[in-house]
């Protein structure tokens, strides 16, 4: 206590370990999604309770409100059977929301991440991805033989489906299958990204 003052004299010593620490722990914060930040969301979403992973072995999307919305199922389409579960016949295009095939996409710039999947490998993602059913119809005059739509000739001879050019011109249904961001993913991510940021090492709920 010092004599003239009254007030408790407190110093406090931080060891260059401890300060090294906490200047690392502002570089993180000031950058979170470098240095493993950016994984560590990424498996938090793509794996775990309310992830993309459930998603897809539930065959339901999580609403921007957070509700559990059932997909509707896939339909037979001519010599074509119906999957056992819906969007998944061979496993790609999970596999690809999920990082683990060529057509998956995870970039991030800044405090921003995405992940999705490419739309150039895999077409159908985006159509998935609408908040309403699309209608798919054949490019205007692109004509093969005959006088028959390509679009035509394609789902005749791939799925034994012939259509008149006129049903062609009304479009095909394609109902939403969306992939959504549950609460619970976010809530998953936001304590590995915290536990990432003191510690520098992945924590928190970001794994199983």
């Amino acid at each position: 206590m010092s004599p003239n003052t009254g007030f408790l004299d407190v110093r406090v010593l931080v060891s260059p370990r401890e300060s090294k620490r906490f200047q690392d722990m502002k570089k993180r914060l000031k950058r979170p999604l470098q240095d493993g930040g950016a994984q560590l969301i990424a498996r938090a979403v793509r794996f775990g309770e309310g992830s993309i992973e459930e998603q897809f072995r539930t065959t339901t999307y999580y609403s921007r409100r957070g509700a559990r919305v059932p997909w509707k199922p896939t339909k037979p389409f001519g010599n074509r059977k119906a999957p056992k579960r819906t969007l998944y016949r061979r496993g790609n295009l999970q596999r690809a929301w999920l990082g683990q095939d060529p057509g998956s996409i995870t970039r991030w710039s800044g405090n921003k991440l995405i992940l999705g999947v490419s739309t150039a490998k895999y077409p159908q993602a985006g159509i998935f991805q609408k908040v309403s059913a699309s209608l798919i119809r054949p490019r205007p005059g692109n004509f093969g033989k005959r006088g028959r739509y390509k679009m035509g000739w394609k789902l005749g001879l791939t799925y034994g489906v012939w259509l008149s050019n006129r049903r062609l011109e009304m479009g095909l249904r394609v109902d939403p299958r969306r992939i959504g961001l549950s609460p619970r993913a976010i809530q998953r991510a936001s304590s590995a990204l915290v536990h990432f940021i003191i510690n520098g090492t992945g924590g928190g709920r970001a794994t199983r």
